[in-house]
């Protein structure tokens, strides 16, 4: 029994050894991880600080180069002796290259060397010094030559100017030799130019030896067998002679009854002063005549030309007894 007890203690205190140990290299394990990454994060951190450094120093060195940059443009390099009399000489032949202007009033002094560029190069004053005062002059004399030419060039100017007045003045005074303009004429008109006019007449006459055959109660229509005594009127473009009578007829306020025929394309008058055809015998009725011609188609179809005369008479005979006998007109 107590062998028993015994072993079962060696086992228990194995198996406790045995936990013991894993226990241990589990615990070995962790801190060599932790112990890698605290190394591997302080690396990293180590690294970070450089580069910033680096990267400061960089911008450091960039802002001190452009720093001796401006420096370098700012301050002028020196000049020496020989330098500046190279620059005074070239001056000199600067100015005496420079043509003469020409004469005229108050033309300034030819361009001079200043005093101050002369003595800069005898003194040998600082280079500094020197350079500002002969860029100054170099200045002062391209103006006072711009303002040379200025004045020049107005002098001049204002010569050819009175020059050109001097010979507009001449030209002016100077008789020509050109036609007046034609002035027109006063107190002329020229002549209207004459209408063009025809003569228009109305008659009944022949009425009066057939009294006999007159419808009654138009006896009074007949008077002296004058119904539009002749008279010129004013032809208008295109008239006819039917045009004509239809507008004397309104304008005079005598009667007139017309009726159209298609067949003939033509206008036949049935009335004038409210004597009709057939009011006076089965042969009687309205015909016309132009320059004394009996036309042989309707009045609508005759047109006027200036100077022609119509003349309107009521027959009582087909035209026999007014000089149209045979004559139809449609």
């Amino acid at each position: 029994m107590e062998e028993k007890i015994m072993l079962k203690k060696i086992i228990d205190g194995k198996k406790r050894d045995g936990q013991i140990g894993r226990y241990g290299r589990n615990a070995r394990s962790h801190m060599g991880f932790l112990l890698r990454n605290v190394l591997l994060a302080a690396a990293i951190i180590i690294m970070v600080f450089t580069m910033a450094a680096c990267g400061q120093s960089g911008g450091d060195a960039a802002s001190d180069a452009k720093a001796q940059a401006a420096q370098d443009v700012a301050t002028p390099a020196a000049v020496t002796p020989a330098e500046e009399e190279a620059t005074v000489a070239a001056i000199a032949s600067e100015a005496s290259d420079v043509p003469a202007a020409p004469p005229a009033e108050a033309t300034p002094p030819a361009v001079t060397t200043p005093a101050a560029v002369t003595e800069s190069a005898v003194t040998g004053s600082a280079a500094s010094t020197k350079d500002k005062a002969a860029d100054s002059d170099k200045s002062k004399e391209k103006s006072k030559q711009k303002n040379t030419s200025k004045s020049t060039d107005k002098n001049t100017g204002k010569s050819t100017d009175k020059s050109k007045s001097k010979d507009k003045s001449k030209d002016e005074s100077a008789p020509t030799s050109a036609a007046p303009a034609p002035q027109p004429a006063t107190g002329t008109t020229q002549p209207e130019q004459a209408s063009t006019t025809v003569t228009l007449s109305i008659e009944c006459a022949t009425i009066l030896n057939n009294m006999d055959k007159l419808a009654k109660g138009k006896d009074g229509l007949v008077g002296n067998g004058t119904i539009m005594a002749a008279k010129k009127v004013t032809l208008q473009s295109g008239d006819s002679v039917f045009d004509v009578l239809v507008r004397e007829c309104k304008a005079a306020k005598i009667h007139m009854e017309y009726e159209s025929v298609p067949m003939y394309n033509s206008s036949y008058i049935e009335g004038i002063n409210n004597l009709y055809e057939f009011d006076c015998g089965e042969l009687s009725g309205w015909m016309y005549s132009v320059n004394n011609v009996y036309p042989n188609y309707g009045c609508s179809q005759y047109t006027l030309k200036d100077g022609d005369v119509i003349k309107w008479r009521y027959t009582c005979d087909l035209g026999k007894d007014i000089g149209g006998a045979g004559v139809v007109q449609r």
